[in-house]
């Protein structure tokens, strides 16, 4: 069965939100927390090459890549995003799953090459999604590629795969 106890502590930590504490300890909440970021998944055909080519496509995505993120840079959008807009350039962090396990793609699509790449764009708080979902997810993503393009030798979008009615291969979350 269950045993109840009680422990004293002069503190405790909590590795949750504050609402979530409050609700737990059964007090009036705190204002929820609010997701901040775009998640793009993107299948490409290959990496892309990238503007400094010292720097090879495997080293870059193998771990974080970090794109437009200065102190300045992150403060620019999140202002942007304070104010009600999507970031112009959203500050955003992309990695190559595939590099360190090709095992998520199949046969066919290793022998070709193939790579998932995944990019978070920071600075876009849900409530930039309320109105006009679609319209914001459009939007974000389209600023949150040219972002990454900023660092590339090449469009993202010439490196995506395309499904057989000729739609990129991408999924987009807000």
């Amino acid at each position: 069965g269950t045993v109840d106890y009680a422990v004293r502590a002069d503190h405790v930590l909590v590795n949750a939100a504050p609402a979530e504490l409050d609700r737990l300890l059964g007090s009036a909440p705190a204002p929820r927390p609010e997701g901040a970021q775009l998640k793009v998944n993107l299948l490409l055909s290959r990496l892309p090459r990238l503007k400094d080519g010292a720097v090879t496509p495997g080293r870059a995505f193998a771990g974080t890549l970090h794109v437009n993120e200065t102190a300045q840079q992150l403060q620019r959008a999140y202002d942007e995003a304070d104010d009600g807009a999507i970031p112009a350039t959203p500050p955003c962090e992309t990695y190559c799953h595939s590099l360190t396990d090709p095992s998520i793609l199949g046969p066919e699509l290793r022998a070709a090459g193939a790579h998932t790449l995944t990019i978070f764009g920071l600075h876009m708080p849900a409530r930039l999604f309320a109105r006009d979902r679609e319209g914001a997810r459009a939007a974000a993503l389209e600023a949150t590629l040219r972002s990454l393009d900023s660092v590339l030798a090449e469009p993202i979008a010439g490196c995506l795969l395309r499904g057989p009615d000729g739609a990129p291969c991408l999924e987009v979350r807000s």
